[in-house]
């Protein structure tokens, strides 16, 4: 999660910056590439609208980040539980043991759809 994070922290001005500049181009009529420099557009709106237009929408991609943290934690859990219940060694646990858990932890995609891309939705919407 802290890696997650702290990629969130580096980039969300880039993809506030991208966003921007994909609004821009479509509602142009024109619809001409020009050229185009992140570090200017990041320098313009900085000084424009300050250092928090930067950062517009990073608390919907900050939530929307524990989805994989609960699927780890869950898959880790059920791992522990079908090792203890394993009658083999315990680095050796069968198959069938560990498929149910993965199952289970990656059913948490479910939470991901109804959080995560309502929070990427708000993300977006929120940078320009």
């Amino acid at each position: 999660m802290t890696a997650s994070t702290m990629c969130d922290i580096i980039t969300n001005p880039f993809w506030v910056v991208r966003v921007r500049y994909q609004t821009e181009f479509m509602h142009s009529k024109k619809h001409v590439f020009e050229s185009f420099n992140a570090i200017k557009e990041i320098n313009k709106i900085y000084k424009s609208e300050g250092f928090f237009a930067l950062y517009r929408g990073f608390l919907a991609s900050f939530l929307s980040v524990h989805h994989s943290v609960i699927q780890f934690y869950l898959y880790e859990t059920l791992k522990k539980q079908a090792a203890k219940h394993s009658k083999k060694s315990k680095g050796d646990i069968p198959l069938y043991y560990i498929m149910p858990a993965s199952v289970v932890s990656k059913s948490n995609i479910l939470i991901k759809i109804v959080s995560g891309c309502k929070f990427m939705l708000i993300s977006i919407r929120s940078y320009t």
